[in-house]
């Protein structure tokens, strides 16, 4: 700056030092030492927890299938969440496979309880005859399945 720049009285500033030229980077100096943001872990779990859970439910005519599968599912949940996945995703995996297994056992515990129950069984299979000799129209398929 110039003298004549300056107003009455006032001083002229003081240089600082300017910082150090690196031809690498354009004149700017380097950025400051930045690094990657962490990697989420336990993503592969969190999805395989959904999909258990979803195959839990969807398994309840199979309900041994359909415990295993929740069982799976609870376990890549909690595995998941231990590893820092704090994502919806485990958390829903962890909620339908609950739903699941819930579903399945009852269903088991019912057909055993039936199985124990030889009159309620053969009561269950007359209604089930009257409901194939009923439907006049079923076909040929319903036929089959008739004692």
């Amino acid at each position: 700056m110039e003298n004549e720049d300056l107003f009455y009285g006032e001083k002229e500033p003081e240089k600082k030092d300017a910082p150090q030229r690196n031809d690498q980077y354009g004149g700017y100096p380097p950025y400051g030492n930045y690094s990657q943001p962490p990697k989420k872990t336990g993503d592969g779990l969190g999805i395989a927890s959904l999909v258990t859970g979803i195959i839990s439910i969807c398994c309840c005519l199979c309900p041994y299938i359909g415990v295993f599968c929740a069982i799976a599912g609870i376990i890549t949940a909690v595995l998941a969440r231990k590893q820092g996945n704090n994502d919806a995703i485990p958390i829903i995996g962890l909620v339908t496979s609950i739903t699941g297994l819930i579903i399945n056992l009852f269903l088991i515990i019912y057909m055993v309880y039936i199985m124990m129950n030889p009159s309620l069984y053969r009561e269950l299979m007359e209604e089930y005859n009257r409901i194939l000799e009923s439907m006049e129209d079923a076909g040929y398929f319903l036929r089959l399945f008739r004692k």
